[in-house]
């Protein structure tokens, strides 16, 4: 098994590995890049850290908004309230413990109170991945362990002028990128970008790498697919 230079993650064995991403104080946006070491693997099993009661989970749909998860002492186990978890754990707002499954290229945001590490574990995908973007916002992330070029790794179907993708980072916010028909290399405006791309509003080709662990956001005009490649060969 072959990993390209782009991978960025600990690999234990031909089929598990994780990361160990840092966490800023707030809001931090990350993306699930292993496939579940389990079936049916929940936020549970695949989110570990350090965390401490009252931090958050929040998961984004776009037909039903956000599901938000809390981390907390005393979690009972289903709805009957007879039945405590053992140890603290995400919980709904009625204390019910999370079961959600988290699969390779799930993204939510994470809401802590200091800066720490968290851990992401899981097999580590071995085929291509195929996002479908319905029209509107979308989160989204990459289902491998690697840093993205938004022109180089994401083939993009049906993407029009105008839509945009916007990454995120807890010290500098948001960061837009539209997809545009004309792209200069550089500020010099002196080469022109060798076709249609993601652009910032100068009109530069983005060169931001999403780092591996970071999810991005995709505001798209009408239904749109991306497909990555995986690094692993």
């Amino acid at each position: 098994m072959h990993f390209n230079g782009r991978l960025n993650a600990q690999v234990e064995s031909d089929i598990v590995g994780y990361q160990t991403l840092e966490l800023t104080s707030g809001l931090n946006l990350l993306a699930v890049n292993f496939d579940n070491i389990a079936e049916n693997a929940t936020i549970q099993d695949v989110v570990q850290g350090d965390f401490v009661t009252g931090e958050r989970l929040l998961f984004y749909s776009p037909t039903s908004g956000y599901t938000t998860y809390t981390y907390q002492t005393t979690v009972f186990t289903d709805e009957t309230y007879t039945n405590i978890h053992d140890g603290a754990a995400w919980a709904t707002g009625a204390g019910i413990l999370a079961t959600e499954v988290v699969n390779s290229g799930s993204a939510f945001w994470i809401d802590v109170k200091s800066d720490k590490s968290v851990t992401i574990a899981g097999k580590v995908k071995l085929s291509d991945q195929k996002i479908e973007c319905r029209t509107g916002t979308n989160l989204v992330a990459v289902a491998f362990p690697i840093s993205v070029d938004l022109n180089k790794d994401l083939q993009i179907t049906g993407a029009v002028v105008g839509d945009q993708i916007m990454t995120y980072s807890p010290i500098n916010g948001y960061t837009t990128y539209t997809y545009q028909s004309t792209l200069f290399t550089d500020n010099t405006y002196t080469s022109l970008y060798n076709g249609a791309g993601w652009g910032d509003k100068a009109g530069i080709v983005a060169k931001e790498l999403i780092p591996a662990g970071s999810a991005f956001w995709v505001v798209a005009k009408g239904n749109l697919s991306i497909d990555v490649a995986s690094p692993i060969k």
